[in-house]
């Protein structure tokens, strides 16, 4: 037996090398690698074993780089590197690495004159091997992969720098007629990791006159790996990804204090280290860009299969804890783009899993630390955006199936997150999510599981914005996750969320938001999740618990003119199907199961419970808008066994304490639980159970709400139901809102504090309608309905109102009950209680005017 060896080891490649290097007048400096390494190894008798690695590749190399002049720097590094164990019949092992390439690599670079610096890193890393007999192993990994990398960097004039990392990865591990090897550690292996990669990385940058920073970071990383017998493995990996970082931190000294005899007496420890103060004299267009995509494809006969693509921090724009100050205008922007494809496949031997996710990404952010801060002299313009598409697909026909995707780390991404953004003119501020699954698990003999795990998502969280003229402030979140689950004689178990923790899409997070002009404040929260387990002869469960929100936990000021509009919304379907065998096949002796449920929430505008009184506080004229939306359809089925349905949905539209408006104020909002259906059925000796439990708020003022001006109020509330349970052996069982309480299913407004100078108009309008069913055959039938409505309600003792008022609410109730047993006892039970107005207490200095009309239209039937 002849083993075959092939290892290339490359130390150091440089183009250009200066400790310090000195111009007086202008300076051009061209420089650059262009390596390709190669390794094959190829053995018909034995192991082939190829090995290339590329330790340190340095385009140019400097510790001081001073220009009395101007300067034009472009550097660029090209490197292939590639490992081939491909055509043997033993065991096959192919890697690639490289340890550390830069294009660009000082401490310092000062420039008296105007710069142009371009850094760029091109890095290709390729692994294959491919065996007849054996084992197949093929990995590549970058360490360390960097355009610009620069301590300080420095111009009096203008500032230009441009630094890309544009990384591609592939593995390849083949293992064809390997019959011998079917030990779960045998088989192919592929596999990619990238540690840590910037496009520019800098401590401290300052510039005389404008400033242009260009970075970017594309990495492209593809795991194959497939096998006749044995296991399949494939992953890639991104640790540490961020087209722009600023890294530094110098820490405060602490404070001291004198005795009176003028020792120390002793120190105080800061709050926070503060950063660098970074200053960019005059404009400003800064522009980072991050982009990862991966495939992992994990394919095997007969063994284990396990396909991943995972990643630590994946980021566009890292503005760390530094101060920068931007004398001019500024235009700056972060963006992470993710495209992942993920799959896992096998016919016999073992199981298989797919996952997918990233712990953390950002689009544009701060270190979290209160000493964080930029600073716009001029005009601002700051976006930060994530998009995220996502395919996780695990199929066996013997084993289990599993796909999951997110991280069970966190999983959050923001597409601004900033602790202080201060803009002295116009403003501008976008934050944008978008995010994209597909999660499918499919299994012939075993169980499968497919679950997108909870994470938040959040469009804009600035915990200190501040502009001092006009401001547009615009947040949006798209989220669609569609998660399948499937097995023949196995469970099936579908998830979106979990209790643990549920997806929340948010817009506008946590933000402190003060203005001196004019306010346009726009949030739009999207969230859309189907849900679907299905199984033939075992249980089926589908589970989805989400959250789309709008406006949260944030406070407003303007001096000026505010306008808000805000529209959180939330769809879904989520459906449990199975045939059932009657008995459960895990052996615990409960019948096999259909399980739908859905804990749905969509909330416009909450601005309730800031600290310090906080809420929205604004000078001139103010507008609201609000519509928070629900719609889903939950369905469980069984043929063979219990099938239960169950919603708890949960709509809000605007909801606040603590505001005060100047001028006049018009407030319009919308509480909506669309057309949504929520079944269950069974045709055995098993419980079929549907069941929901729904509230609408439409408009809340929970403590206090001045108003210097005119002040209108609109509501528009809408409940649409229908809730069944179907049975023919066994007994059937529906319900609305069995569990109410004391509280409101259903309200327009409620209003307490308010305190307003002049005249007002209150307008509500609610409809709902409700059709609450039970029918069975054998066993026992019940269906109740519990309701509580109230178009407007006046609570409290503080309610001032010192012009005329008109207060108008019309309310349309329409339900419908019944319950339907041939043989068994049949049970039909509603509730319900209405109040179009309702005054605790309330003080008018001009005419009032109110109006209430209440149309109930309910019936409820039985039949046994």
């Amino acid at each position: 037996m002849a083993d075959s060896t092939s290892r290339q080891e490359i130390e150091l490649l440089q183009g250009l090398v200066a400790d310090t290097l000195e111009v007086s007048a202008d300076a051009s400096l061209e420089s650059g690698i262009d390596a390709q390494v190669a390794a094959k190894a190829s053995s018909t008798d034995g192991t082939s074993d190829a090995k290339s690695h590329l330790k340190t590749a340095e385009g140019l190399k400097t510790s001081n780089l001073d220009v009395g002049g101007s300067a034009t720097v472009d550097v660029e590094n090209l490197l292939e590197v590639s490992a081939d164990a491909t055509g043997v019949t033993g065991d096959g092992s192919a890697r690639s690495e490289v340890e550390r390439t830069t294009a660009l690599e000082a401490d310092t670079i000062e420039v008296d004159g105007s710069n142009r610096i371009d850094g760029d890193v091109n890095t290709q890393l390729q692994a294959e091997s491919a065996t007849t007999g054996g084992d197949s192993k093929a990995s590549t990994n970058l360490v360390e992969s960097i355009g610009i990398d620069v301590s300080t960097s420095a111009a009096e004039g203008e500032l230009n720098l441009a630094g890309a990392a544009n990384n591609t990865l592939s593995s390849t591990a083949e293992v064809t007629n390997a019959t011998a090897d079917t030990k779960p550690e045998d088989g192919a292996s592929a596999s990619n990791t990238v540690t840590t990669t910037r496009g520019i990385r800098l401590d401290e940058v300052a510039a005389g006159d404008n400033a242009n920073l260009s970075a970017a970071v594309s990495t492209s990383s593809n795991a194959n790996a497939a096998a006749t017998t044995g296991s399949a493995d494939a992953s890639n990996s991104a640790v540490d990804m961020a087209a722009l970082e600023l890294t530094s931190t110098e820490p405060t000294a602490p404070a001291t204090t004198a005795a009176e005899d003028d020792t120390t007496a002793g120190e105080d420890e800061p709050e926070a280290a503060a950063g660098r103060v970074q200053n960019l004299s005059a404009d400003v267009a800064l522009n980072a860009e991050t982009t990862l995509s991966t495939t992992a494809e994990a394919n095997t006969t007969t063994g284990v299969a396990t396909a991943s693509n995972n990643g630590e921090v994946i980021d566009g724009a890292r503005l760390g804890n530094s101060t920068l100050n931007v004398g001019g205008d500024a235009a700056i922007s972060g963006s992470v783009a993710l495209n992942n494809n993920t799959s896992a496949t096998n016919v016999s031997g073992g199981d298989v899993n797919a996952s997918a996710g990233i712990k953390n990404s950002k689009g544009i952010s701060h270190e979290n630390n209160p000493s964080a801060q930029l600073n716009v002299k001029g005009d601002g313009s700051v976006t930060g955006t994530i998009s995220n598409s996502n395919t996780v697909t695990a199929n066996s026909a013997e084993g289990n199936a599993t796909a999951t995707t997110g991280s069970s780390a966190g999983g959050d991404q923001f597409g601004v997150d900033l602790q202080s953004l201060i803009v002295n003119g116009v403003g501008n501020v976008t934050g944008q999510v978008a995010n994209t699954t597909n999660t499918t698990a499919e299994s012939t003999a075993g169980e499968a599981t497919s679950q997108a795990i909870g994470a938040n998502r959040v469009g804009l969280q600035t915990y200190n914005l501040q502009v001092g003229d006009q401001a547009t402030v615009k947040a949006t979140n798209s989220s669609s996750s569609i998660v399948d689950a499937t097995s023949v004689h196995d469970d099936a178990i579908a998830m979106v969320g979990s209790e643990a923790s549920a997806m929340r899409n948010i817009a506008v997070d946590n933000s402190v938001i003060r203005v001196g002009g004019d306010t346009t404040i726009t949030a739009a929260t999207n969230s859309d999740g189907d849900v679907t387990a299905q199984s033939i002869s075992e249980t089926a469960e589908a589970i989805s618990i989400s959250d789309a929100i709008g406006i949260y936990q944030s406070a407003f000021e303007s001096e000026a003119e505010f306008n808000v509009t805000s529209t959180a919304v939330n769809t879904g379907n989520i459906t449990a199907t199975t045939v059932g065998d009657g008995i459960d096949g895990n052996g615990d002796g409960d019948s096999d199961l259909a399980s739908a449920k859905a804990k749905l929430k969509a909330e416009a505008i909450n601005l309730e419970n800031r600290a310090n009184d906080q809420g929205l506080d604004a000078a001139g004229n103010a507008s609201l808008s609000a519509t928070g939306g629900l719609q889903t359809d939950v369905s469980a089925a069984n043929t063979d066994g219990k099938a239960i349905a169950i919603a708890d949905l949960e709509a809000l539209g605007l909801q606040m304490e603590n505001a005060r408006i100047g001028g006049d104020a018009d407030i319009q909002s919308i509480g909506l639980i669309d057309v949504s259906n929520i079944t269950a059925e069974t045709n055995s000796s098993g419980e079929a159970k549907a069941t929901t439990d729904l509230s609408v708020l439409t408009l809340e003022i929970s403590e206090a709400l001045e108003v210097g001006g005119i002040a209108s109020f609109a509501t528009q509330t809408s409940a649409k139901a229908n809730v069944s349970a179907d049975n023919i052996e066994g007994n059937a069982i529906s319900s609305n809102n069995e569990g109410l309480g004391n509280a409101y299913s259903l309200a327009g407004m409620q209003l307490n504090g308010l305190d307003l100078e002049s005249d007002a108009a209150f307008t509500s309008v609610l409809l709902d309608e409700f059709n609450t069913t039970a029918k069975t055959v054998k066993g026992d039938a019940s269906a109740s309905t519990n309701q509580s409505l109230l178009g407007i309600g006046f609570f409290g003792e503080g309610n001032e109102l010192a012009g005329d008022v008109s207060v108008s609410s019309v309310m349309s109730h329409t339900s419908f009950t019944e319950a339907s047993s041939v043989q068994g006892i049949a049970t039909a039970d509603e509730k319900l209680t209405a109040v179009g107005v309702q005054v605790d207490a309330l003080d008018v200095e001009g005419d009032a005017t109110f109006s209430s009309n209440v149309v109930v239209r309910a019936s409820s039937t039985t039949e046994s």
